[in-house]
């Protein structure tokens, strides 16, 4: 038993290894970072893509909030011009009449076309008289139809792939 004591006087203190370094990473984390800069760059070109397509329809939207139109003509023109930003110009131009309303609705999910037949009746009806009138009926109907309008630019606009070719 008195030959332990000297026996751990023999021994050599513990040496502990360095800490492992952080760097370089395993293999897997840069495949993670590669991964994670590909989602973020895909992300961020679809946002900047999808905000592209919407730009005409919120400068719509804005002008319509800002200046809203006091005649049925008026509204026309806004949502003809909104058009032209995602439809070709000839196309746009050769729409008029009874024409106009079903391809409005035509372009709206087909969830949506009630709500919208419903606020056109009233503009449908006023359109055939005196664009000019003062009358509280077509007043009326000026703000079904920008109210129309407004419904119509948020859901049909940009258009979806299928309905350009309606």
């Amino acid at each position: 038993m008195m030959d332990q004591p000297s026996a751990l006087h023999e021994l050599n203190d513990i040496i502990t290894p360095p800490p492992a370094d952080w760097w370089p990473l395993a293999p897997g984390w840069y495949l993670v970072a590669a991964l994670a800069i590909t989602v973020l760059v895909v992300t961020i070109l679809l946002v900047i893509r999808r905000q592209r397509r919407r730009r005409v329809r919120n400068a719509a939207l804005q002008h319509l909030r800002q200046q809203p139109p006091t005649s049925i003509p008026a509204v026309t023109l806004l949502l003809k011009q909104a058009l032209l930003g995602y439809f070709p110009a000839n196309r746009v131009a050769a729409i008029s009449g009874a024409d106009w309303w079903e391809f409005l609705v035509r372009q709206l999910p087909p969830r949506r076309r009630v709500t919208a037949t419903t606020l056109l009746q009233q503009v449908k009806q006023q359109n055939f008289k005196n664009p000019t009138s003062d009358t509280p009926e077509y007043h009326a109907a000026v703000a079904s139809y920008r109210q129309f309008a407004r419904y119509w630019l948020r859901r049909a606009l940009p258009p979806r792939r299928s309905s350009n070719h309606d």
